[in-house]
């Protein structure tokens, strides 16, 4: 970023070049354009009184987009909007969405910390997933909304999940059990990194392909049998065998695990590029391949580069991310997505 700035500056003077440099960075980055905004109006609103609110408001959207800039890198497909704070005198809440962009009326407080923890559910509720929600029940939808605000504040604005806990998280999973189990279960699979990148994923296309062709109640089961199939095999013991396929009416997907360095070393690539095979033969829409630590990422990629001529599928998304293992380690992972090659099943 600060290469781009310099050059410029360079290229074009200081007159001509400053102006410039803002436009390129609020072009490039407009999330951290909004973060900055707003501490320039904070100093603004020391000598007018309503300059507050927009920086409350100017704070709020740049967490937003930085947010929505990443969720959009581990899930392909979601809507990212642009996002507009609109404050109003009722304590009513109300999101939606007006021309391309989420728009969110409320209640200005000084407590910064509450107005982040109820913008977190409005933009998480009505911008990830639509179109399957409409599709699951209320405690499958709540729980997901509950669980991607926490992920959206534990990295935004970590200060405000104390607000959430007390206005959000306690008095749902406290008044409906099941929407506590999910949220759980959720925590599970999120110790593979496996929650947004795959169980996200695979719910943004099943609502994109059977929006006005599903049956709700099939599609809620599967949606459940999809859960458990993800969590057994984050909680599967070393050397356990468990199923690595799942294949439902609306979701068909596999799951291959790059982990094991005695095969690495002495058969190289080619039991996963034959693995590989042997799953594209049984109909699958997608093919997720996970590496987990340093050795076996840097493995994967060799995968991938014999994979990259592969017909019938074409390599959607690899994305790196860390997690951490038992004994509180960070880890290296990679998560490569390959979807068919069929026009009902593509995403931007």
């Amino acid at each position: 970023m600060e290469q781009i700035l310099i050059k410029v500056l360079l290229k074009f003077g200081l007159p001509i070049g400053i102006p410039l440099a803002v436009v390129v960075y609020y072009t490039l980055f407009p999330e951290k354009a909004l973060l900055l905004s707003s501490k320039i109006w904070a100093i603004i609103s020391h000598f007018w009184r309503s300059g507050s609110k927009k920086v409350i408001a100017n704070n709020i959207e740049g967490h937003v987009k930085q947010f929505s800039k990443i969720i959009s890198q581990d899930v392909k497909g979601i809507s990212v909007r642009g996002i507009k704070i609109e404050w109003v005198k009722e304590e009513t809440k109300e999101a939606f969405i007006s021309k391309g962009r989420l728009v969110i009326r409320m209640r200005h407080h000084d407590n910064q910390s509450k107005n982040m923890a109820a913008v977190a559910m409005l933009y998480i509720g009505k911008t990830v997933v639509p179109e399957a929600k409409k599709l699951l029940n209320k405690e499958l939808t709540n729980s997901i909304d509950l669980y991607l605000a926490k992920s959206f504040l534990d990295r935004e604005y970590p200060d405000a999940l104390n607000e959430y806990f007390d206005e959000y998280y306690q008095p749902l999973t406290s008044s409906h059990p099941t929407i506590k189990k999910y949220f759980d279960d959720y925590q599970v699979i999120d110790k593979h990194g496996l929650f947004v990148r795959v169980l996200i994923q695979e719910l943004v296309l099943m609502g994109k392909r059977f929006l006005f062709k599903a049956d709700t109640g099939k599609i809620i089961s599967e949606t459940n049998q999809l859960i458990n199939f993800l969590k057994k095999i984050v909680e599967r013991e070393r050397g356990e065998h468990v199923p690595l396929e799942f294949i439902g009416s609306y979701t068909k997907v596999c799951l291959i695990l790059v982990a094991k360095p005695y095969k690495r070393e002495r058969q190289g690539i080619t039991p996963y590029v034959n693995r590989f095979y042997k799953e594209k033969a049984l109909g699958l829409q997608e093919i997720y391949l996970l590496a987990m630590d340093k050795e076996n990422c840097k493995f994967l990629k060799d995968i991938l580069k014999t994979l990259s001529d592969e017909s019938d599928f074409y390599l959607k998304k690899v994305v790196e991310y860390e997690i951490t293992d038992t004994d509180c380690w960070f880890k290296k992972a990679k998560l490569a997505m390959f979807q068919r090659r069929d026009s009902n099943n593509k995403l931007q």
